[in-house]
């Protein structure tokens, strides 16, 4: 939809060691920039291409899938996950996005990609990497978002199914030992 900017972001944080009780994976969702929803995970909930071995970039946290072909989405807050946390989200987010004509930047010997020849130094904090300039969308996403009243009982508020069939999207992939601090992120 023209009217829908939508950005979904798996991811894993480690405290300050990997068994720490604030390491956990999550999705992040923001949907028009207006409102976030952080939704965690167990550590054990998140697997990544090495671990799976077919597809070329394919992360899943919580049997939500991204790949390069698309993204399966079945996410709704809990009060308190696996991890001891609650979630800061009040969206249960459903739907299959596909992928197609994918314009990715090429990354070879001769073709540095984004990072440009600093991403040949060894042993950077993070790395960088574009997959898609842009891609056209295929699928739906249905939003049902819930309200907490005084009595700390969820309250569904609305339910609405948004077609992304001819939409457009841009996938990116951060990964390395660490996230720099201090970043800025223009778009």
């Amino acid at each position: 939809s023209s009217q829908l900017s939508m950005a979904v972001v798996p991811g894993i944080f480690y405290g300050k060691s990997k068994n720490s009780n604030e390491s956990h994976a999550f999705i992040f969702v923001t949907l028009n920039g207006e409102r976030q929803h952080y939704y965690r995970f167990s550590l054990d909930e998140f697997s990544y291409a090495s671990s799976k071995g077919s597809d070329e970039f394919f992360i899943e946290v919580g049997g939500n899938r991204f790949t390069h072909s698309g993204v399966s989405l079945n996410l709704y807050p809990r009060h308190v996950n696996n991890c001891g946390f609650r979630d800061d989200a009040n969206l249960i987010l459903k739907g299959e996005l596909q992928f197609s004509n994918p314009h990715p930047w090429p990354v070879s010997l001769f073709e540095l990609g984004c990072m440009g020849h600093v991403g040949w130094i060894p042993n950077l904090e993070c790395t960088h990497g574009v997959l898609s300039f842009d891609h056209v969308l295929h699928g739906s996403i249905t939003f049902t978002n819930f309200n907490e009243d005084a009595t700390n009982s969820s309250q569904p508020l609305a339910n609405t199914t948004v077609s992304m069939d001819e939409g457009r999207g841009y996938t990116e992939k951060d990964f390395g030992r660490s996230f720099p601090s201090l970043w800025i992120w223009i778009q």
